[in-house]
């Protein structure tokens, strides 16, 4: 190489050095925009990115000019979340579309009974209690009486009644737990629960296939994801059998019964955890349980629930009869 292109080679070297290191950062300004929410419901909560701006419908927010998560939502009416981009120096016009919350909160009564104390006809223990409109209470009978200790199924009956009762950190019987609520007024917490508007339906279907095979599909609907963490929440199959009759020879009269007792979880007492639902919409669970020939196939049904491993608390319930 010459010495003049070694020369100008160094010159443009050096340019290039001192033109890099004298530059300095670009800081770009993103300027403010004006958004104005409306919605078809009058004083809707407006929220912005996660917290509620301690504004309602309609209203303007007046936000730095990039993209912003902003939710309306309104005590019995499913909420709507929308990405908006605030546009600099503008104002945009954004409508929100709230749904009536028509769903109807069931309840499930786990009920950990004595085999032969009244409560266990679940008629006498509605009638105890006073309790209307049963229609909307599903039971699961835990009878700690267990009447066939010769049945193999009685092993498996009593792994998962143990389970539950260190779940709800049980130690007496008889006891009652409604929507994961341990207690012994009923009455006052049904009324509670009642009260309360889900953001989840559950639809159960089941078949019993190739003999004793019960193919259980669960459907559950998610219309709003405001304020559920579906990464603590379980789904529970209980297959139930809704009457058994059993010879009490110590009574004059030999013939007992229990009701809607508890046969098996499925797939067992731990549940099939729902983390994988993030979006509102259908999701179906398939379990495949085996059936003991000697359970009046007629009779079995499942309830399905879903519980809140953290709180206990059972968000809704969904049954296959």
């Amino acid at each position: 190489m010459s010495s003049q292109k070694i020369i100008i080679f160094v010159l443009i070297i050096t340019c290039v050095i001192s033109s890099c290191s004298s530059e300095s950062p670009t800081i770009t300004e993103t300027g403010n925009g004006k958004v104005f929410i409306q919605s078809n419901v009058q004083n809707g909560e407006i929220f912005l990115d996660g917290s509620f701006s301690g504004k309602f419908t309609p209203d303007t927010l007046e936000l730095l000019a990039v993209k912003h998560l902003i939710k309306v939502r309104k005590q019995n009416y499913f909420s709507e979340e929308k990405e908006i981009s605030i546009l600099k120096n503008k104002l945009i016009n954004e409508d929100f579309i709230l749904n009536k919350n028509n769903l109807t909160k069931f309840m499930i009564l786990e009920a950990f009974t004595n085999s032969f104390c009244d409560t266990c006809d679940v008629e006498k223990l509605f009638s105890k209690f006073q309790l209307e409109n049963t229609n909307k209470i599903f039971v699961i009978n835990y009878p700690s009486d267990y009447p066939f200790k010769n049945d193999v199924f009685y092993f498996a009956f009593f792994e998962s009644v143990t389970n539950r009762k260190s779940y709800y950190n049980i130690s007496q019987n008889p006891l009652f737990v409604i929507n994961g609520i341990v207690t012994n007024e009923i009455s006052e917490i049904i009324e509670s629960e009642t009260n309360k508007k889900p953001k989840i339906a559950i639809t159960v279907m089941d078949s019993l296939v190739d003999g004793n095979g019960m193919l259980i599909d669960i459907f559950v609907d998610v219309y709003d994801l405001d304020e559920i963490d579906f990464n603590n929440l379980i789904l529970r199959n209980a297959v139930i059998e809704n009457e058994i009759i059993f010879s009490d020879l110590s009574s004059e009269n030999s013939d007992k019964k229990i009701q809607f007792l508890l046969r098996k979880f499925s797939p067992d007492y731990k549940g099939i955890s729902l983390s994988s639902i993030s979006e509102k919409g259908r999701a179906k669970f398939a379990e495949l349980t085996l059936v003991d020939p000697r359970w009046n196939k007629e009779n079995l049904y499942v309830i399905s629930f879903i519980q809140n491993e953290l709180t206990k608390e059972v968000l809704q319930v969904g049954i296959s009869k």
